[in-house]
């Protein structure tokens, strides 16, 4: 179940690398920015940290209950999914030395809870946190 959990995690989080192509592409390609807008008196970071939840929803089959993102199977609890919290590292602007810059990336991380029964009895709770990246790189 843990290992079907972090693939969609996986999954969720390439949606959100592929959804700020546009914003980062251009830049990477060139050798010198990932998501980088002007500002008028500078520049800022454009990158958008997508949304998760939905894709986990969407893949897994979960509904928001109570602050978590719950799957029922014939009603019982099957799992809980709960604290995504996702950095995203933007490739930085005009880099020294492009080949060895940082690249976009982003990581996600969820707290994942499974009910445990055996034979009628109900134990405490398996948690565990799953992390995953996932990032972009040129290809040309």
């Amino acid at each position: 179940m843990a290992a079907g959990v972090k693939e969609a995690v996986q999954d969720a989080i390439v949606v959100v690398v592929n959804d700020n192509y546009a914003n980062v592409y251009h830049g990477v390609r060139e050798g010198y920015s990932g998501g980088y807008t002007s500002d008028g008196s500078g520049f800022e970071a454009t990158v958008d940290d997508g949304d998760i939840y939905y894709e986990l929803d969407r893949v897994l089959g979960t509904h928001s209950e109570g602050g978590a993102h719950v799957k029922y199977a014939e009603g019982v609890l099957e799992y809980k999914i709960t604290g995504l919290q996702v950095t995203i590292r933007n490739a930085p602007l005009a880099p020294s030395d492009p080949r060895n810059a940082q690249r976009f990336e982003a990581d996600a991380m969820v707290t994942l809870e499974v009910p445990v029964r055996f034979a009628g009895k109900v134990f405490p709770s398996l948690r565990m946190r799953l992390k995953v990246q996932a990032g972009y790189m040129e290809v040309f």
